[in-house]
């Protein structure tokens, strides 16, 4: 397989398509690329780095069911992660603006760490790195 770029897209479908928008637009401060419509659904596109993260919403064909949590929750991806320059910052920020946090800060080496949180949805994202 030949890649076309050097980045990964990740795809979350939500029914919540406006509040998940806010969250990763306007809370986590992901940059908007830009909507796309397509036929039956649309998708709204987040960059972080390279990598770009695409909410999408089917209409009323989306499905109900989403299951919510991290890996100890079902079997498939089950979250993200990307690393952040102060940890314990951008946690207290998070909790400031009543962000779920699916489990605080975490060291696992000197001066490093992560952390989960919960975006609307109730899909984990993990934030690593220094604290």
């Amino acid at each position: 397989m030949t890649a076309l770029s050097e980045a990964i897209e990740v795809g979350i479908v939500t029914h919540n398509i406006d509040t998940m928008c806010h969250f990763y637009g306007n809370t986590l401060g992901l940059a908007f690329e830009g909507k796309l419509d397509f036929p039956g659904g649309t998708m709204h596109r987040y960059r972080l780095g390279t990598a770009v993260i695409k909410l999408v919403n089917y209409g009323d064909e989306t499905p109900e069911q989403c299951i919510p949590g991290g890996g100890h929750a079902a079997c498939g991806y089950r979250y993200i992660s990307f690393g952040v320059a102060d940890l314990n910052s951008v946690i207290a920020q998070l909790k400031e603006a009543n962000v779920g946090i699916a489990v605080d800060v975490t060291r696992f080496a000197e001066n490093i760490g992560f952390a989960f949180v919960c975006d609307p949805d109730g899909n984990w994202i993990e934030l690593f790195g220094g604290c």
